[in-house]
C-alpha cells in the first residue's frame, strides 16, 4: 500500500482502539493499537527524517503505553513511553526551536514519572517531574500569551507535588501545588466565561486540599475543598450539565466527608462539638452519594481521570452513623459526672 493509504488505515486501527476502549474492551483496544503501531513504523521506517512520521510513531507508542498502564502491565508500558521519548529527542534535536517537540517531550518525562512514582520509584519521578517544570518554564517565558502553555505549566507544578509529598517533603510539595493553583487562577481571571479554566481551579484547589488534609492543616484544607466546590457546584449549575463536573463533585463531597469525620476525631472536643461534626461529615458522605446516584452514564470523566467511589462514600456513611449512635448513648451513671 501507499504511505496515504497505511496513514488512513492506521488512523482507522487507532478509532477501532477508541471505540474498543470505550467499551472497556481492552485487549480488543490493544489488538487495534498494535495494528496502528505496525504501521506507523513502517512508515517511519520508509522516510527515517519525516518529523510527522516520527511524531505519529511516538503517539502510537503512547497510546499503546496508556493502554498497558490501564491494563496494569507497567513494566512494558515504561518501555513504550522510552521509545516514544527518544523518538521526541530525535525531532528535538533536529529542530530545537520546535515549541511542540519540546511539549512532546515534556509529557514523555512525565508519563515516565507517573510510572516510576507508581511503581515505588519516588526520587526518579520528582526527577521527571521536574524536567517537565524546566521544559514547560521555559515554553511559558518564551511566549507568555500562550494560555496553554502556562496551563500545562500549571499541571506539571500540581504533578509534582505528588512524588515530593510521597517523599515526605511536604513544604516542597505544597510550594509545587500553590504554583500551579496560581497559574490556574490567574488563567481563570484572563478568560471569566471559560468554564474548562474554572474547572481547572477547582481542580487544582482539590489536590491542594489533599496536601494540606496530609500535612495536618484541616482547616486550611476545608477552605480549598470549598472552594473548590463553589466553583464545580456554579459549573454544575449550568446547561448542558457536564458530567465530568458532576463525578468531580461526588468526589469533592466525598473528601469533605472525610475531613469532616477527621476535624470530628481531633482530642478534646466536647460532645456537642462532635455531634455537629459527625453530623457534618456525614450530610457530606450523603450529598456524595446522592450526586453518584443521579449522575448521567457515560458522559466525560473526572478530572485527573479519578472516579468517584461508590463504596467508600457507604463506609464513610456507616461510620458516622456508628459514631454518632455511640455519642447519643446516655452514659452508664458510674461515668456521669
Amino acid at each position: 500500500a501507499n504511505p496515504k493509504a497505511k496513514r488512513a488505515l492506521a488512523i482507522s486501527y487507532h478509532e477501532l482502539g477508541q471505540a474498543s476502549v470505550d467499551r472497556r474492551d481492552l485487549p480488543g483496544a490493544m489488538g487495534f493499537y498494535r495494528q496502528e503501531l505496525a504501521l506507523f513504523q513502517e512508515l517511519a521506517a520508509a522516510d527515517p527524517t519525516n518529523a510527522n512520521a516520527s511524531r505519529n510513531l511516538a503517539l502510537a507508542h503512547k497510546k499503546v503505553r496508556a493502554t498497558l498502564v490501564t491494563m496494569g502491565q507497567m513494566a512494558p508500558a515504561l518501555e513504550h513511553y522510552q521509545e516514544a521519548l527518544r523518538l521526541d529527542e530525535g525531532r528535538l534535536a533536529c529542530s530545537p526551536e520546535d515549541a511542540q517537540a519540546r511539549l512532546d517531550v515534556s509529557f514523555d518525562h512525565g508519563e515516565i514519572g507517573n510510572i516510576l512514582g507508581n511503581t515505588g520509584d519516588i526520587t526518579g519521578a520528582i526527577d521527571r517531574y521536574r524536567k517537565v517544570v524546566a521544559i514547560r518554564e521555559e515554553l511559558s517565558q518564551s511566549d507568555p500569551r500562550n494560555a496553554h502553555a502556562r496551563g500545562v505549566l500549571a499541571n506539571a507544578y500540581v504533578l509534582l507535588a505528588f512524588p515530593l509529598a510521597a517523599a515526605g517533603r511536604t513544604r516542597e510539595a505544597l510550594a509545587a501545588c500553590r504554583q500551579g493553583v496560581a497559574i490556574r487562577q490567574a488563567l481563570a481571571a484572563a478568560e471569566p466565561a471559560n468554564p474548562r479554566a474554572r474547572r481547572e481551579v477547582a481542580g487544582a484547589e482539590r489536590v491542594l486540599g489533599d496536601l494540606l488534609k496530609q500535612s495536618g492543616d484541616l482547616h486550611a484544607a476545608l477552605e480549598s475543598y470549598r472552594l473548590a466546590v463553589t466553583l464545580d457546584e456554579a459549573l454544575a449549575a449550568s446547561v448542558p450539565v457536564d458530567t465530568g463536573v458532576l463525578r468531580d463533585l461526588a468526589i469533592l463531597y466525598g473528601r469533605l466527608g472525610a475531613l469532616h469525620e477527621a476535624l470530628a476525631s481531633q482530642p478534646r472536643l466536647s460532645r456537642d462539638v462532635r455531634l455537629e461534626r459527625w453530623n457534618q461529615a456525614r450530610s457530606w458522605y450523603e450529598k456524595g452519594r446522592t450526586a453518584l446516584r443521579d449522575l448521567p452514564s457515560g458522559g466525560a470523566p473526572a478530572l485527573r481521570y479519578e472516579e468517584p467511589d461508590p463504596d467508600l462514600l457507604a463506609r464513610g456513611i456507616a461510620r458516622c452513623d456508628a459514631a454518632l449512635a455511640t455519642l447519643r448513648t446516655p452514659a452508664p451513671p458510674s461515668q456521669r459526672q
